[in-house]
């Protein structure tokens, strides 16, 4: 068995995991979170910023406007973005984790044939959900296939 990446940062780690797996109407959702995670023993997280891409084609409501949506230039995709301005200036304390960001995701909606939600299911799937944060002054970045996140979710 391969051991775990040691992280680039030793000041913090940026996780993209799956949350909480539930139902939106007639389709499966999973959420998608952005997690830092202080590693230092000693030294508080005072300043950070998430930025969380997404195929705007995991969203089921593709209309919707979320607070933290900012603009984007790649086509298909949307963006968001929290700091710790949005989180109430909350610093992260050392060995602490802090979920930073989340967002539900679905897929099933693009098998939806006749729909105008109807899309690319395959090809979303090869898609990825990208997180990029700034912590500290530091870089980091995670990212996990759309597949990877929805594996083991059935479809309706």
């Amino acid at each position: 068995m391969a051991e775990p990446a040691k992280p680039k940062s030793e000041l913090a780690r940026l996780d993209l995991r799956i949350g909480l797996r539930a139902r939106s109407g007639d389709v499966n959702t999973v959420r998608a979170v952005a997690e830092i995670t202080d590693l230092s023993p000693s030294v508080r997280i005072r300043e950070y910023s998430v930025t969380v891409s997404v195929p705007a084609a995991c969203l089921t409501f593709e209309s919707a406007k979320y607070p933290s949506e900012i603009q984007t230039d790649t086509p298909g995709r949307r963006r968001f973005r929290h700091t710790e301005k949005d989180c109430s200036g909350v610093q992260i304390q050392p060995g602490d984790g802090f979920q930073v960001f989340s967002l539900d995701l679905g897929i099933d909606q693009l098998k939806m044939v006749g729909t105008h939600l109807a899309g690319d299911f395959e090809g979303t799937l090869t898609d990825k959900i990208v997180a990029d944060a700034v912590v500290d002054g530091e870089l980091l970045h995670v990212e996990r296939s759309v597949a990877e996140v929805f594996q083991g979710v059935s479809a309706p």
